[in-house]
């Protein structure tokens, strides 16, 4: 599903940029079995399936895909998103970042505001944005 000859480097595919939430409990909470509670209920199967219906997050769960929310939050590209996270490495590095992840943000959401058999305009929002993050016009 991945494109081999894309990413930065010729040749070499591209790695997705890996982000979330790192969910902890610190070692120092007042309350760590409260806090281990509230995170294993955010990060559980019913939860994540939430945030994807409601805000269009990917699930952590590969598990997740298959089910009818996750695919109807991604129509037709499930798959790509799992594969993509998969594959996925360290954000990058770029004193932008903040505004680099709200560009991508604002063009990517919700993803089935992008239209599976031509995602030009999608991929025009998505370019045209990216450079205003990167340099630094606007507030997005």
């Amino acid at each position: 599903m991945r494109c081999p000859g894309c990413g930065i480097v010729a040749g070499r595919p591209s790695k997705p940029p890996l982000g979330g939430f790192n969910i902890g409990v610190g070692a120092y909470s007042n309350y760590p079995g409260l806090a281990f509670q509230a995170a294993a209920c955010i990060s559980n199967s019913k939860s994540q399936l939430t945030a994807t219906e409601l805000d269009g997050l990917p699930p952590s769960r590969s598990t997740l895909y298959a089910n009818k929310v996750v695919r109807k939050a991604y129509p037709g590209f499930s798959q790509l998103v799992k594969s993509s996270i998969a594959a996925a490495g360290p954000r990058p590095q770029t004193p932008a970042y903040q505004d680099v992840s709200l560009a991508i943000q604002d063009a990517l959401q919700p993803p089935s505001k992008i239209d599976p058999n031509d995602p030009t305009a999608s991929y025009d929002e998505l370019k045209s944005n990216l450079e205003d993050a990167v340099n630094r016009q606007g507030l997005l």
